[in-house]
């Protein structure tokens, strides 16, 4: 088996702005009103009509 490790540093800069887009994208949510919200999963017609 082998194992590659690398250093943060050796890490492309591409990678730093894609996260740096996500901790604003994190940061704009974090300051607007919270929302009550639910998540629902039908599995079959009659449980996607039980929702409405």
């Amino acid at each position: 088996m082998i194992t590659l490790v690398t250093a943060a540093q050796d890490a492309p800069k591409q990678d730093q702005r894609r996260h740096d887009k996500y901790d604003r994208l994190v940061a704009i949510a974090q300051s607007l009103p919270k929302l009550k919200v639910a998540v629902a999963h039908p599995c079959d017609a009659a449980s996607f009509g039980g929702g409405v």
